[in-house]
């Protein structure tokens, strides 16, 4: 979400394998390419990512910890866009939209795709272990950074994911990837990962924002076994087989 959190710290470390912290997230590319290249995000197409990001302002500079990873996510999406070409993308949680902003510049580039993003306005978020946070737009709308000129690919609704996901993915049907960046509690995140793992077609992907907020990002690859990661700063991608999997956790032929 495009907001601080008022009583949690930017992190040092963490116990999700993967997940690096640095003081300058751009300065972190060399550490991570190897992360995102095997998920097909090449030197050229971050380079690409970067280019937008200068010209749309959601490149992740300045002192803010919370804006810059929001931004460098919104650089990784655009990138994961412009790869899958999706024709549907849903994501939950908007606020200000630097997300958002980053899925529909992708889309514009592709000429093609529908993203649907669910929000809940000035929502007050609880984690699992108490500590709470507003998402404050300050007035503005929604998706205020987002410019006119991208809204055509933009289809929002308002209103707890818990409510408006499921018939959501019902009208999309087949979608080709799914943004969790709402609510960060166990039950939440169980909720929206399970429906929209079902709902991805064979190939598509899964991110999931502040996966060390919850255990439900480990305990859903636990029992998909699907291939996945968590990058820096902890997002987890995970893609849809291609084929069932089986009990050793391969793939059949």
């Amino acid at each position: 979400m495009g907001s601080a959190v008022s009583d949690v710290r930017a992190p040092s470390a963490s116990r999700w394998t993967g997940v690096r912290a640095a003081p300058t997230l751009l300065r972190r590319w060399a550490g991570i390419r190897g992360d995102l290249r095997a998920w097909g995000i090449d030197a050229a197409r971050w380079s690409e990512a970067r280019r937008r990001a200068v010209e749309l302002d959601f490149l992740p500079t300045g002192a803010d910890w919370w804006r810059r990873t929001d931004r460098f996510k919104a650089m990784v999406l655009y990138a994961f866009c412009r790869r899958l070409r999706p024709s549907a993308v849903v994501e939950t949680g908007v606020a200000s939209g630097t997300s958002s902003l980053g899925i529909l510049a992708a889309l514009a580039d592709n000429r093609a795709g529908t993203l649907h993003s669910v929000d809940l306005p000035e929502a007050t978020y609880r984690r699992d272990d108490g500590a709470g946070w507003v998402d404050p737009l300050g007035g503005r709308e929604t998706g205020w950074r987002v410019p006119e000129a991208l809204r055509d690919r933009w289809h929002l609704e308002r209103g707890p994911s818990l409510e408006r996901l499921p018939p959501l993915l019902t009208v999309c049907g087949a979608i080709d990837l799914f943004y969790h960046d709402s609510e960060h509690t166990a039950r939440v995140m169980d909720f929206e990962i399970a429906r929209a793992w079902a709902a991805l077609r064979p190939g598509g992907l899964l991110l999931v924002d502040n996966v060390d907020w919850s255990d439900s990002f480990a305990r859903f690859r636990a029992a998909e076994r699907p291939r996945a990661s968590v990058i820096f700063p902890f997002l987890g991608i995970a893609e849809k087989p291609r084929a069932p999997v089986p009990p050793t956790g391969r793939p059949t032929a």
